[in-house]
């Protein structure tokens, strides 16, 4: 599973649609589309990433697994394992 794969699965667990949620957040819903698609990597911005952990509102163990999957997006393919 991928960041956006991760995500979209946690915002529908949570009963947020797409456009409410990117409304809530701050992002457009366009684009945060293709971040779910796995078309974009996850934002580089960290009280961006925050703000969504929080609306989500993580878990200790879904948090550390959002944040790894954040992180692996911008990792070339094959350095990590």
């Amino acid at each position: 599973m991928n960041f956006g794969q991760y995500v979209k699965t946690l915002r529908s667990e949570h009963n947020w649609g797409l456009r409410n949620f990117c409304r809530h957040v701050g992002v457009d819903h366009g684009n945060w589309s293709r971040v779910e698609s796995g078309e974009r990597n996850a934002p580089r911005d960290t009280e961006l990433l925050e703000v969504i952990a929080k609306t989500l509102k993580l878990t200790a163990g879904e948090r550390a697994e959002y944040y790894r999957l954040a992180i692996e997006t911008f990792i070339p393919k094959g350095i990590i394992k």
